[in-house]
């Protein structure tokens, strides 16, 4: 199976323990390490050796190197994205160049900005926090109790050419923790649970589109005022994108951070392509598999890891297959009980417990992908009196978060187990049909008792997987 393995943070320029929050996590090609910490500086490692690129960097929450060695790149802190780059070889920064600071930052603690990712046309790409409004000068909250807006494009993600050019990309973001790339160039954000979240999403990030949160609306051109006519929830309510998957809230995630794909080869195990995502809150790692359907997107969470050391934030493959994992749970605290951590996850090459691949919709339900076949000796009765679905929806309004809405547990009809054993269809009783809201909801599809199931295989601890419908094929 899987193993952790705990990275000890470097010391101080005085040999002393620091605070080490690594909130941003890149790799060159010659396997250099950069990380950029929230209050430490930018370190990299070489050879198994930590050594302190620049120090007196403020919140950096993202890195994206631009060369083969890791002696230049792109860092993401609070009030400018920065290129960083060491010119003449001794290992220390010595070329600090402002990419871009035309966003608008306020020194408000929540406006945090995350990224950068770059797409093939090498345009750079970030999101912006809303500001914290509780307790600060004013911003418009859009009705809301805590996140808003105090002007320039907070709650937007914006692009910066390879000209330099800004841009303005997409708003309604709340508090969009994480974005990243996917290995066919489809950029991904995800975001956090809050006023007008009902719950937390990952949702594919698209020009021009809104995500939901009004505050960011401020700043579209024609200069919206907040008491505009125009800037009323139910004139936008209709136009939010929707997430392709959303992430329960309290059972996967309450505070998502940064996906990162599998493009291992199969070194991490048999999950190669899929998106993993951790939460800040909850200290755990999960896998996101979504699919589209007639260019709708939707898709299914599927737990992965449980305790880590704080708030996972930023994971990140390495070049033997291994996964980095950086965390801080500094601010809002963190399952795990540490401030910060670093630690790495090794794959031991062979061992694959028992749990859902991956699960599509079907006409008729769900199709599942299993690691582990059936065991031949469980009859597709059998199997049917194992599984459970259970489903809900969330709403989106200016209260902070959803609670679970007409929460019901869906009934069975039967299920096929196809020849294989590690493919079998969950065929639901009347599913798409009659009075019952089936779409835009959230399945929780679940094995809570496995013995016998999966014959002499080792099981996970959960096998289940929650699937988001928004459309059946």
């Amino acid at each position: 199976g899987y193993s952790f393995e705990n990275w000890e943070a470097p010391k101080d320029i005085y040999g002393r323990d620091q605070l080490f929050e690594p909130t941003g996590i890149a790799v060159a090609k010659d396997g250099t390490v950069v990380v950029a910490t929230r209050t430490a500086g930018i370190w990299r490692i070489r050879n198994d050796k930590w050594t302190k690129f620049a120090e007196g960097t403020y919140e950096c929450l993202g890195v994206w190197i631009e060369d083969d060695k890791g002696d230049q790149f792109v860092v993401m802190q609070k009030p400018e994205l920065t290129r960083m780059k060491d010119s003449n070889g001794d290992g220390r920064g010595d070329s600090f160049e402002t990419v871009c600071d035309d966003y608008g930052f306020h020194g408000n603690y929540h406006e945090y900005a995350h990224g950068p990712v770059r797409d093939k046309e090498g345009n750079y790409y970030f999101s912006l926090n809303l500001s914290h409004g509780g307790s600060e000068r004013t911003s418009w909250r859009a009705g809301g109790p805590f996140m808003g807006s105090m002007g320039g494009y907070r709650g937007w993600a914006c692009r910066v050419t390879p000209e330099g050019k800004f841009e303005p990309f997409a708003n309604g973001l709340r508090s969009p923790a994480g974005i990243g790339v996917d290995p066919e160039g489809r950029i991904w954000y995800a975001e956090n649970q809050g006023e007008y979240v009902g719950s937390s999403k990952v949702v594919p990030l698209e020009k021009g589109k809104f995500y939901g949160h009004l505050s960011g609306l401020l700043t579209l051109e024609g200069k919206m005022k907040p008491d505009s006519a125009e800037l009323k929830f139910d004139n936008w309510k209709d136009k939010i994108r929707k997430g392709a998957v959303w992430l329960p809230h309290g059972m996967v995630a309450n505070s998502p951070g940064n996906p990162t794909w599998d493009t291992t080869g199969g070194k991490f195990g048999p999950f190669g392509g899929q998106m993993f995502l951790g939460d800040q809150t909850l200290s755990n790692l999960f896998r996101v598999v979504p699919e589209q359907v007639n260019g709708i997107d939707q898709g299914c969470v599927i737990p992965f890891g449980r305790f880590f050391a704080s708030g996972v934030m930023r994971p990140v493959f390495l070049p033997d297959g291994s996964l980095l994992v950086g965390q801080t749970g500094r601010g809002w605290g963190a399952w795990g009980g540490q401030q910060a951590s670093l630690q790495r996850i090794v794959y031991d090459g062979k061992t694959v417990a028992a749990s859902i691949h991956h699960a599509k919709a079907a006409k008729n339900g769900f199709l599942l992908s299993l690691t582990q076949p059936v065991g031949q000796a469980v009859s597709e009765e059998q199997l049917a009196g194992k599984l459970k679905v259970r489903s809900w929806f969330y709403t989106n309004t200016g209260r902070y978060g959803s609670p679970r809405h007409e929460e019901r547990d869906d009934a069975i009809e039967r299920v096929h187990i196809n020849d294989d054993r590690k493919s079998v269809l969950v065929v639901m009783k009347d599913f798409g049909s009659g009075d019952k809201k089936w779409l835009d909801r959230l399945y929780h599809i679940e094995m809570p008792d496995t013995k016998d199931v999966f014959g002499t295989a080792p099981v996970t601890s959960s096998v289940r997987a929650y699937f988001t419908l928004r459309i059946i094929p």
